[in-house]
């Protein structure tokens, strides 16, 4: 193993990785049971033809844009009225505590200490203010995503800049990460994945499979096995997992995991 890297956080990612190997591929996609050993392949030898320092990816232009724009994150929400930012503040909780489905807004009213009315006059029906709370993440995720993949880097550096958004955002934003995930457990096949993620899924697979095929003809990436397609879709789900680390270790053992494993690659070549 690459020395120094966390073996604990490594047997997590591990087994998460694969605890979630359908996450993002049915099982009629075309080529989808390759998925399991591309997605250990990329965790243990990485994408990297060649190792990467952390000084040339820290000063890259992609990593710039992500703390860019993960800087504007900070600002808050309605500031001229600090009710209704406390209670988006304590729906966000709740949604993320109890799912969607369960909470009420009496539950909500009961958690913030004003009256149901007062709620409801405040943010609507609960349709609603899921929509308002989930817009404004959206909106914060599609920003960051897109700076990364406008800025003028090597595909392999924004990869490592997409890794960063990943892991902030399950920092920063672990309540409506829960209710991504528990509304795409409840919501139909049919239903577009643009409803439900906010950031297009088929936009950010499109983008990272642009930067496969572009980092594989510079000789930059190197990551052989299955379909374009299911390549594509590896990868972005390892730079979503790299956030899984981040609530037991914090932002910058996850990176440097993230870094250790879908760049380098955990094992060390022989």
């Amino acid at each position: 193993m690459r020395p120094g890297i966390d073996l604990g956080l490594l047997a997590e990612r591990l087994c998460q990785s694969m605890l979630h190997v359908g996450v993002g591929v049915s099982h009629v996609t075309p080529g989808g049971e390759q998925v399991p050993e591309l997605r250990i392949g990329i965790l243990l030898h990485g994408v990297a033809q060649r190792n990467p320092s952390n000084t040339m990816l820290d000063r890259s232009d992609a990593f710039r844009a992500a703390r860019g724009a993960i800087a504007k994150w900070d600002g808050k929400i309605h500031e001229d009225d600090t009710r209704l930012a406390h209670l988006l503040s304590v729906a966000r909780g709740e949604f993320g505590r109890r799912g969607f489905e369960a909470t009420t807004m009496r539950d909500i009213a009961g958690a913030s200490d004003m009256s149901t009315g007062t709620v409801y006059r405040l943010l609507g029906s609960k349709d609603e203010l899921l929509l308002t709370l989930m817009s404004s993440y959206s909106d914060k995720v599609g920003t960051a995503w897109d700076s990364v993949v406008r800025a003028s880097s090597s595909p392999l550096s924004k990869l490592d800049a997409l890794m960063w958004v990943a892991i902030n955002v399950l920092d920063r934003f672990s309540d409506e990460v829960r209710i991504t995930l528990a509304w795409m457990r409840q919501s139909p096949p049919s239903t577009p994945s643009s409803l439900i993620l906010g950031v297009s899924h088929p936009t950010q697979l499109r983008h990272v499979k642009e930067l496969l095929s572009s980092g594989t003809r510079t000789g930059e990436i190197h990551l052989d096995g299955g379909t374009a397609d299911i390549r594509a879709r590896c990868v972005l789900e390892a730079i979503w997992g790299a956030g899984a680390p981040v609530h037991a270790a914090g932002v910058r053992a996850a990176q440097a995991l993230a870094r250790d494993t879908v760049l380098r690659g955990a094992v060390v070549p022989r």
